[in-house]
């Protein structure tokens, strides 16, 4: 506890009555845990947490490691979103505690931000952009949909948009239909998916020129996993997929890698007149794995072309990481 406490102060944080710490207008709660094992790790929330700046879970007086999550990815995560929706949530007073496998999703999706103090430092090339603060370019993500009725259930929501793919499928030659269906059956060899949803950089944007400079905390990670640092404008994009543990092919005759792509790109609204969220414009995507995809020449070329490819992407998204930018496919 000492050593939180010390780092959090160190780099300008300072505890306030609510027994949170706070810097300017980033938020940072600290929740401590004595359990620590294959079989038994707690994770606990409170609503309130949501629209904190981080989370740290402390898992080291039982022998386990100190946890920086962004807030952000932590509350759309798949199992907290859901959990969120659920009566028993509300009747718990919005708050939640349980323990979980250590092999749980949750629990490697905090595992996976060890000693990421980085996170709470602005750095040089590393600056954190709030949203109020984002570029006339980025945007808050919007909700296509029209808002559902409070009783509307997911599978509602899920049956809308599959009408609605099915339709622009439907638009398309019978050639092209069976192009899309033949990559998207066999789709483990056209896309590759990282293991876990990570935000890397909580709030950077891709530059439109130069190179970037990364922590010390995160070069060191790069190196500790054999991983080639790329300092490129969309080298924080790749460098987060790679660090989530995805895999990148090399292309056929050719030295070069299969395309990292985000499959949230600005392009292919669900309504017309509401934008979708292009990723490298807004600092909650850029970085985001969950939003990553290593893809194939053929599979990049239909996701760029076709409304139906690009959409079943972000639905294998939101089935693995809960991820929904757009806020499609979750009731609100």
């Amino acid at each position: 506890m000492e050593k939180i406490e010390s780092d959090l102060w160190s780099r300008g944080f300072r505890q306030n009555q609510n027994n949170n710490w706070t810097k300017e207008s980033k938020i940072v709660q600290i929740a401590h845990y004595s359990q620590f094992q294959n079989n038994g790790i707690r994770v606990s929330w409170k609503e309130t947490w949501k629209d904190y700046f981080a989370l740290i879970f402390d898992y080291s007086s039982g022998g386990g490691p100190i946890c920086v999550v962004p807030a952000q990815v932590f509350f759309s995560s798949r199992f907290v979103s859901e959990k969120r929706q659920m009566p028993s949530y509300r009747n718990s007073g919005f708050c939640w505690s349980q323990t979980f496998k250590l092999r749980d999703e949750l629990p490697q999706l905090i595992l996976g931000y060890k000693d990421r103090w980085d996170i709470l430092d602005a750095k040089t090339g590393e600056q954190l952009i709030q949203q109020k603060s984002l570029t006339s370019e980025s945007h808050v993500p919007s909700t296509p949909l029209k808002a559902p009725d409070k009783d509307t259930s997911s599978k509602d929501i899920e049956k809308q948009i599959n009408e609605k793919l099915q339709k622009k499928l439907n638009e398309l030659s019978l050639g092209e239909q069976k192009i899309i269906s033949d990559v998207w059956n066999n789709k483990n060899n056209y896309i590759k998916w990282p293991k876990q949803n990570i935000l890397l950089i909580p709030g950077l944007i891709r530059p439109k020129g130069g190179f970037h400079k990364y922590s010390p905390e995160l070069t060191r990670k790069f190196k500790e996993k054999g991983l080639p640092i790329d300092s490129r404008t969309n080298g924080p994009a790749i460098m987060s997929y790679l660090l989530a543990g995805g895999e990148r092919p090399n292309r056929r005759d050719s030295n070069n890698e299969w395309t990292i792509h985000h499959i949230y790109d600005g392009k292919f609204a669900i309504e017309n007149g509401k934008p979708s969220v292009r990723a490298v414009n807004h600092g909650d995507h850029f970085t985001q794995s969950a939003g990553l995809v290593a893809i194939h020449p053929i599979a990049n070329a239909l996701a760029d072309e076709y409304f139906y490819f690009a959409w079943m992407l972000r639905h294998e998204s939101f089935k693995r990481f809960g991820y929904d930018p757009d806020n499609v496919f979750l009731k609100k």
